[in-house]
């Protein structure tokens, strides 16, 4: 099995955000179905300029998810360097335009590949500690498992937190396999349910389980 290195580049600018990502971790872990969802940023008009108490370059952001587009939410992003206090660079209140946000978020970039946004929490119920601060590592190319858990161990904000993984190539994989076997109306037919739905989905948990046993300390 060949494992590929993650490097750890803690730089980029705001320019590597834009564009399209697919959300594959994050916590604080709550109650949530895996699933692989695109998702963009783009940069709002220049009339939104953001202007902050610690005078960082922080830039509006229009964030559109599956179905959305003029409802969209925006919000002010600064990006870290590797000098930066995530929790120093979320609580402060920026004004874009006429609004005035509250708290903005942090973007991290990882490597070319992945890029972590952090945010405050607002009311959110989580399965473990509660946390000020929640966290979601994006991707450009959907990773397999392993090589996810490998990126996730290599930064040190997720090493020993409790990660809930949203999509990889088997999840992929095994929604596409699904949506076939659906069309061909296997899943109305019991028996075989228990044949070909059942072996898929045994496949993938046993697959899960290696990989869980291969990255235990």
């Amino acid at each position: 099995m060949i494992l590929s290195m993650v490097i750890v580049s803690n730089t980029g600018s705001v320019e590597d955000i834009y564009g399209d990502w697919v959300p594959v971790a994050f916590y604080p872990v709550a109650t949530y179905i895996p699933t692989c969802l695109k998702v963009s940023f783009a940069k709002v008009s220049k009339e939104f300029q953001c202007s902050c108490p610690d005078a960082k370059n922080t830039t509006l952001f229009l964030f559109r998810g599956p179905g959305q587009s003029d409802d969209s939410p925006m919000f002010p992003v600064v990006v870290a360097d590797p000098t930066s206090k995530i929790a120093e660079a979320l609580n402060v209140s920026c004004r874009c335009g006429q609004i005035q946000y509250r708290h903005r978020k942090v973007a991290k970039q990882i490597n070319n590949n992945y890029l972590v946004l952090y945010e405050m929490q607002n009311n959110v119920v989580s399965t473990a500690d509660n946390e000020p601060i929640s966290a979601q590592m994006f991707t450009r190319e959907i990773p397999t498992y392993l090589e996810l858990r490998f990126t996730i161990k290599s930064i040190d904000d997720f090493i020993y937190r409790n990660v809930g993984i949203m999509c990889t190539q088997e999840f992929l994989e095994a929604e596409s396999r699904y949506k076939v076997l659906r069309q061909q109306g296997h899943l109305r037919d019991r028996s075989a349910r228990s044949l070909r739905v059942q072996k898929f989905t045994y496949d993938f948990v046993k697959f899960i389980t290696n990989s869980l046993s291969i990255l235990e300390p």
